[in-house]
């Protein structure tokens, strides 16, 4: 799911002359995982997770809730370290 916002952006030109455009912003609400994984180790991990916690990172646009919460702790990838 994408958001969508549309600002209006008026310019007065030095003439007097007035005119308006439309700047829209298009946020995703799905992060990449290059934004996820902040210390670019290819993984995300519980330390990534607690960093982006901290900084209150909003996944969804609507301000850090539980939900942001809850997203980013989905996002863990499993290591499997083989034992010998």
């Amino acid at each position: 799911m994408t958001q969508a916002r549309t600002y209006p952006i008026i310019v007065t030109a030095q003439d007097g002359t007035v005119k308006t455009f439309s700047l829209q912003i298009v946020r995703s609400s799905e992060p990449s995982k290059e934004i996820l994984d902040t210390n670019h180790d290819g993984f995300i991990s519980i330390d990534d997770v607690s960093k982006l916690v901290l900084e209150q990172f909003d996944v969804d646009g609507n301000g850090f809730d539980s939900n942001d919460v809850m997203y980013l702790l989905r996002q863990i990838e499993p290591r499997f370290v083989k034992m010998k």
